[in-house]
């Protein structure tokens, strides 16, 4: 009678949930899920658990919650296990953890490694204007997103995706990929490429700023800017020394030869010029303000029309 793998998941947000899933659907069920620790949410800053962990509870998996790196080079240095599969977990693992298992530390990475390491490969895909992205499954080593290939597969990123629909479709197409490479390496049959350092290119992570448009660059720029940091950290710039989200926006092809910033009235509502043609801003968020359209906006603002936006 065959043995059953021990597998250890290690994840925490949203994006961890499909592989965790899938594993449990074939059979792959996880003997231990190792997540970040709660943390305070909402206005309340009530403690609040990670996505995976509330998955993990409801499935009757038992949940370990490490504060630090030496608590959880402390828990593999107690436990043995054949596996372990780790999707967005968001602690580096210690290099004396590494070699702790039979088959290793499985990584499922957004990109098609070596292009896009780092922590924002979704965002810089968008960003850069790709049109095929893709997920990666490697062997972690102790440099980061650079160990061997077990499997990739591609993503196509479609005019009108966002971060978050990206997410959403590496998230299942990851999951998918990850399963059939646990069953190769539990089998033996799995197979390594070694990355090329040549082709590697590294993403930073995001701060809030990264959002404040910079109208000297071309409205698809712009576009693509927007699409990138949807949700989070989102669009904007300022009017009046006030800050202004854009929560949505079309492009211009023509905005005639205004300066970048500045406001000029399309329809009922306003645009503004950039670098090279322009934007429509269809729906703001001014600050303190609830959301609305800029039809809305201009009702009680008369004043943007012809202004310079920063």
């Amino acid at each position: 009678m065959s043995v059953e793998p021990k597998i250890i998941f290690l994840g925490t947000p949203d994006f961890a949930l499909p592989t965790l899933r899938l594993l449990i659907e074939n059979n792959l069920k996880p003997e231990i899920v190792i997540t970040q620790p709660d943390k305070p949410a909402g206005r309340g800053y009530k403690m609040s658990p990670p996505p995976v962990k509330e998955l993990a509870t409801e499935v009757g998996i038992k949940v370990i919650q490490p504060n630090s790196r030496q608590d959880l080079t402390e828990f593999f240095k107690q436990n043995s296990f054949d596996l372990a599969v780790l999707v967005a977990y968001g602690m580096i693992i210690p290099n004396a953890v590494l070699a702790a298992s039979k088959c290793g530390f499985l990584n499922l990475h957004p990109s098609l490694l070596p292009k896009y390491r780092g922590s924002s490969p979704i965002q810089a895909a968008i960003l850069n204007g790709d049109k095929v992205s893709g997920v990666s499954i490697i062997k972690l080593t102790a440099k980061m997103d650079a160990g061997p290939i077990l499997a990739q597969q591609e993503v196509q990123i479609l005019a009108a995706d966002t971060a978050e629909l990206l997410f959403g479709k590496m998230a299942k197409v990851g999951a998918e990929l990850m399963v059939r490479t646990v069953n190769q390496c539990l089998s033996g049959q799995g197979l390594e490429t070694i990355q090329d350092e040549t082709q590697a290119s590294y993403t930073d992570k995001i701060n809030k700023e990264a959002g404040h448009v910079n109208w000297t660059k071309s409205a698809s720029e712009i576009y693509r800017q927007f699409r990138a940091f949807s949700p989070w950290p989102g669009l904007y710039t300022f009017f009046g020394g006030k800050r202004l989200r854009i929560l949505n926006l079309r492009v211009i092809e023509d905005a005639g030869d205004r300066a970048p910033g500045l406001t000029f009235s399309v329809g009922n509502g306003f645009g503004v010029a950039c670098g090279h043609g322009g934007v429509e801003l269809t729906k703001i968020q001014p600050e303190g303000k609830k959301p609305m359209d800029s039809h809305e906006f201009i009702l009680g603002n008369r004043e943007v029309l012809g202004q310079i936006l920063k």
